[in-house]
């Protein structure tokens, strides 16, 4: 079977391959280790949502998207507001959901990858009126909105590791970052093994992205003058194998760990989620790791079940995190974490 591009990101995400990386290097010492308890569960199954895959928490709402690219909305009490979309091609469709940001309280960015479309979407009814952003920037692994009408873009056809487009999608500013690629490995199969989610900080000014080749977050600041790398944390040097077929796929080996894999803006500060188990021995994230904005580890948090994305809640300084009990059923869990 021949593999698009995009059909090669979709199967590493669906197959775990959240890093590829061995023991190695100097490892964070944090200053506190906190247990947390969910405060609160929401059943996403009982609404329809079997696989969700993003999340959004604004001041009014909380909006989940799934597998199936349809759009849940809720109200800050998790009341069920509406769902909307699907896939395909149609008006209120999307083909491949790959990253959604706010653009307001009632008007949320979506970057179809498959389309190369940047949409804003107005839900302040259930009507979702659309307006298109940028048009023609297919293979992203994410487009996200920036000050001043301009879009973060992370890219996995080059070696910029970070963009800035303006809104037509023309190349503003760029920063290639990538780890080291190991020896005998193609520049393609080595920007599939770098892919990674990242967040941006309210203001815009800086952002924070997890690497799944090596584990390690990777922070970076945006201003008038471009983009500046800043720092990289984490417990594991790079090191993975190549699934060779039409495209060569980068694949786990005996040696691979999870390391980080989503991250959050906090309140002056940065979260992150992590496990340093073998994927062999399962993926469950049950530790989320707090650094400060210039770097330093702070505190960890430990969790009794694991959790997939997550997002720091401002107004009530909490953590909103998708989850599962044991890999099945799919939930919402709010955490409290107090002062910190």
């Amino acid at each position: 079977m021949k593999l698009s591009i995009i059909d090669a990101l979709i199967l590493i995400t669906l197959s775990s391959l959240l890093s590829a990386c061995h023991d190695g290097g100097s490892s964070p010492i944090f200053e506190q280790e906190i247990k947390i308890t969910p405060l609160k569960e929401i059943n996403l199954e009982e609404h329809g949502i079997l696989k969700p895959s993003h999340l959004l928490v604004l001041s009014n709402s909380v909006i989940v998207t799934g597998n199936d690219n349809i759009i849940t909305v809720f109200d800050r009490d998790f009341t069920l507001r509406f769902r909307k979309g699907g896939t395909g091609q149609g008006p209120q469709e999307f083909m491949q959901i790959f990253s959604i940001d706010s653009l307001n309280d009632n008007e949320i960015c979506l970057y179809d990858s498959n389309l190369g479309i940047v949409r804003a979407m107005n839900f302040k009814d259930s009507t979702l009126d659309m307006r298109t952003l940028i048009d023609g920037i297919p293979f992203r692994y994410q487009v996200s909105p920036l000050n001043d009408d301009k879009f973060l873009s992370l890219n996995i056809q080059t070696d910029n590791s970070y963009e800035i487009l303006d809104n037509n999608g023309i190349l503003i500013d760029s920063l290639s970052y990538w780890p080291t690629k190991p020896e005998k490995i193609s520049e393609f199969t080595h920007h599939l093994a770098c892919t990674g989610p990242a967040c941006i900080s309210k203001d815009r000014h800086m952002a924070v992205r997890s690497i799944w080749a090596n584990g390690k977050i990777d922070c970076f600041a945006i201003d008038n003058t471009g983009l500046k790398h800043l720092w990289n944390n984490g417990f594991f040097d790079m090191e993975y194998d190549v699934e060779h077929s039409s495209v060569d796929l980068p694949k786990s080996n005996e040696n691979t760990r999870v390391g980080y894999v989503y991250t959050s803006f906090g309140k002056n500060c940065i979260l992150a989620s992590y496990s340093g188990s073998l994927i062999d021995e399962g993926t469950e994230i049950k530790e989320i790791h707090q650094y400060s904005l210039d770097g330093k580890p702070q505190i960890k948090y430990l969790l009794e079940d694991g959790i997939g994305r997550f997002v720091y809640d401002a107004m009530n300084n909490q953590i909103i995190a998708l989850g599962s009990h044991n890999g099945e059923k799919s939930f919402l869990r709010i955490y409290d974490i107090g002062k910190n």
